[in-house]
Parts: C-alpha cells; structure tokens; sequence
C-alpha cells in the first residue's frame, strides 16, 4: 500500500495515533467507512450476517454488512495473505460478505471480499463466511476532531 488511509479509533470513538495500542474500530479514509478492529468471532450465512446488523454495539448502533467495493479496498495485495493491515486489523485470511447482490443471481448468491488472495467471488448465501461491519464515519461525530498525528 502507498499512503495509508487508515486510523485507529479508540473505545471512546476518539481518533488515534498510529502509536496506540489500545484501539476497537479502524476508520478508512478513503470511504469514510468505520470498521471494527476484528471481524466477528463466528461464521455467518448471508442472512445470518445480516442479521448481526440489528444487534451489534460497538461505539454505538448503525452497523452493516458492507458492500463489496469499499471491503475490497481493505486487503494489502503487497502481501501475502492479502489481509488488511494487521498494525490496524485483526483480521484473519477468510472469505468476508459483503450486502452485494451476485447479478447473475441476486436471490442466492452474493459477493465476497477474499482476505487471502485479495479477490472477490460469488458464494451461494447459504454458506457461511466471516463478518466484518462498518459504519459511516459521521456516526463518531463531526469532523473537527481532525485527524489524529501519526
């Protein structure tokens, strides 16, 4: 990865440092998409996954399943796994859902984002995968925190 867009959010929802070491959410600059540190700890069929949406509480409500663009900018292709940066993730090589209908057959197959190989695929909704929400950045509040020092 050239420029990193990534920045470390603390259990308050404060932007942080790169230096910290203690963080729960990662912010994606280049989306303005926030995602949890870690994906959830179980496998999710789609629906399963979506369902996580309704429940899931870390620096607040407003969760989703992303889609498949913004996920498949995570993942560093300079490496091998292409696992999102693991000095802001904790992410394991997987396959990772994403809400993106397949247009083949948008009634059972769905994008995933692959942590391994740095693709995307369809995967019958059945199956189960890893999760790994996001959320828009304005849900942490207005934008004049600026961004954390590195």
């Amino acid at each position: 990865m050239s420029a990193n867009p990534f920045v470390k959010i603390s259990p308050r929802g404060k932007l942080q440092t790169f230096g910290s070491k203690t963080w729960v959410a990662v912010l994606d600059e280049r989306t303005d998409l926030v995602y949890p540190r870690a994906p959830l700890p179980k496998f999710y069929s789609y629906d399963g996954a979506l369902e996580q949406e309704k429940t899931f509480d870390l620096l607040g409500t407003g969760w989703t399943v992303p889609e498949v663009e913004p996920l498949f900018l995570l993942p560093d292709r300079s490496r091998y796994p292409s696992i999102p940066d693991p000095r802001y993730f904790d992410c394991p090589a997987g396959w990772y859902w994403t809400r993106t209908p397949a247009a083949w057959s948008p009634g059972s197959v769905a994008w995933v984002v692959v942590f391994g190989n740095g693709g995307v695929d369809g995967v019958h909704r059945v199956n189960v995968r890893r999760v790994l929400l996001s959320r828009p950045r304005q849900f942490l509040g207005p934008r004049s925190a600026g961004r954390a020092a590195r």
